[in-house]
């Protein structure tokens, strides 16, 4: 008798693509069988991820304006009195209320400084009085009289020069003036066409915001998953927005188009051949997009920059088959 051959354990590479497919084919029918209208009515308002949101633009918003730091030096202005101080004339420096320098207390006799302008007069006298000569004596030579002290001034000049100013003092810092306060943004603000600004470096964080989802996945259908989200997860070069009293119409670059009523009903609306319901809310000064899919929900959130100028959109994808949101945010500029 001849032993048959061992049967393989192991399956086929054509066993395994069918259990492949089995399990892909169950998972489309599934997802098939529920519809947008099947997914629980959620309050994205109450979302922590648009709190969020608010908290970091409030951290934007309390960063100091360099420009406007109080605790910038600023110039001292002198208070115009409409005379500058004058200097002494023989340009040395003297301290008020401190005697020149001597040889003796006898120099001093012949010059004194008056301590103010009204008794001015009688130390001029006093001085002409002690510098005369006395009766009776001869009159002395050039040679007997004796040097002048340097630095030392004549009593006419001392007499002369007004006593020196005290310093100006310096002129109070300004209080800082602050800038008008923008009006409030509304809704109606976020009428007009906005172009993406945001570059190479939001273009790389999408591509890696699409990986941290496919790779949440199971490895046998990562590809596809991937695939997915790089198809929904996109940059849409141009955004368009037109708003007239509640309505508001959006036109994006990728084709696809919604007009609903602001605070109102969902309403249906298809991207790249799948069908959506999205409707728009308001939040203070932001405006927030949902989208309802069978098995998942996307979430816009537009947010306008005080000057109406830049618009960013953050955006956020929650979906049965991911453990953790897809977020990402984009650039744009008003055209």
């Amino acid at each position: 008798m001849h032993a048959s051959a061992p049967t393989s354990l192991r399956p086929s590479s054509d066993r395994l693509g069918r259990w492949v497919g089995l399990g892909l084919g169950l998972l489309l029918a599934v997802t098939a069988c529920k519809s947008a209208e099947d997914r629980p009515d959620t309050d994205p308002l109450n979302d922590p991820w648009l709190d969020e949101i608010e908290a970091e633009e409030v951290a934007v918003a309390a960063t100091p304006d360099p420009a406007a730091d109080p605790t910038e030096p600023t110039t001292a202005v002198a208070p115009d009195d409409g005379e500058p101080p004058v200097a002494p004339d023989d340009g040395a420096e003297v301290e008020p209320g401190e005697p020149a320098e001597a040889d003796s207390p006898e120099e001093l006799a012949g010059a004194s400084v008056p301590t103010s302008k009204s008794d001015g007069g009688s130390a001029s006298a006093s001085a002409s009085a002690s510098g005369s000569v006395k009766a009776g004596q001869p009159e002395p030579t050039p040679g007997d009289q004796p040097a002048a002290v340097p630095g030392e001034q004549p009593a006419d000049s001392a007499a002369a020069a007004p006593s020196p100013q005290p310093a100006p003092q310096p002129a109070a810092k300004p209080e800082p003036v602050e800038p008008a306060k923008p009006a409030p943004i509304t809704i109606a603000d976020y009428d007009g066409t906005f172009r993406f600004s945001g570059g190479s470096s939001q273009r790389k964080a999408l591509e890696e915001a699409i990986e941290f989802g496919a790779n949440q996945v199971a490895g046998i259908i990562r590809g596809i998953a991937r695939k997915r989200l790089t198809k929904t997860q996109i940059i849409d070069d141009e955004i368009k927005m037109s708003i007239s009293g509640d309505k508001i119409t959006f036109n994006w670059s990728n084709g696809s188009t919604m007009t609903c009523v602001i605070g109102g009903p969902k309403v249906s609306m298809s991207f790249k051949g799948d069908k959506y319901l999205g409707r728009v809310l308001e939040k203070g000064s932001k405006m927030i997009v949902v989208f309802d899919a069978p098995d998942a929900v996307k979430t816009l959130v537009y947010v306008l920059s005080a000057d109406r100028q830049k618009l960013t959109v953050h955006h956020k994808l929650d979906a049965d088959q991911l453990s953790e949101p897809v977020t990402f945010k984009l650039s744009y500029t008003r055209k």
